[in-house]
């Protein structure tokens, strides 16, 4: 550095008044540490991120007509948990709010692909308690009340006991579970939980 250089930044001094230091700008060092500090206070908290981009931030997207799983918390249930305004929240309700707007007051929202930790709007609805209940009675997520048949002497079943066997050999045999849900008329999901004996336990 030439000697005319040094002395031009040594005869500047601070913009403060009073203060009267060198400075190399518009302050001395002390004064601008002093304002640094000062912006960084007054800028606040950094705002949290909108509700949908904290959902997709844990959700991988896949097709329109698949599940979309969730890869954040969840609770002992498999449902995806997000901390919302100081209370955790279902990650399922928020998709389907965000989508389709308010729940309404007394309905719950359920999986139609009984895949608790899918967030595709697509795949949820809204139904009444009992509603939620039977379907969760009807897919083996609850204990069957006493006096409730189960397998295909439920009205409600859509496939027989030779049709959950069938299933099981078809798998055995190397058949992705899409092309035997396509086969049978029921969902992916469907087929999945009968292969892992969550649903269909009695039918050897």
């Amino acid at each position: 550095m030439s000697s005319s250089t040094g002395n031009r930044y040594q005869s500047a001094s601070c913009s403060v008044e009073g203060c009267g230091k060198p400075a190399h700008r518009r302050m001395c060092s002390m004064h601008e540490a002093r304002l640094r500090r000062t912006r960084s206070t007054s800028a606040g908290p950094t705002a949290p991120a909108p509700l949908a981009e904290r959902l997709r931030r844990h959700v991988t997207e896949r097709g329109p007509s698949a599940c979309w799983s969730w890869n954040g918390a969840t609770n002992s249930r498999g449902y995806g948990i997000l901390r919302v305004a100081g209370r955790n929240r279902y990650a399922h309700r928020i998709a389907w709010e965000l989508a389709h707007g308010t729940i309404p007051d007394g309905l719950f929202v359920m999986h139609a692909c009984d895949n608790p930790p899918c967030t595709n709007p697509a795949h949820l609805q809204v139904g009444t308690h009992a509603a939620n209940m039977k379907d969760a009675e009807l897919k083996g997520r609850l204990r069957l009340r006493r006096g409730t048949p189960s397998g295909e002497a439920n009205p409600a079943a859509k496939l027989t006991d030779a049709d959950v066997v069938a299933i099981r050999a078809l798998s055995a045999q190397g058949c992705r579970n899409t092309d035997i849900a396509t086969r049978f008329g029921v969902d992916k999901s469907t087929v999945g939980l009968i292969l892992k004996g969550v649903t269909w336990r009695g039918v050897a």
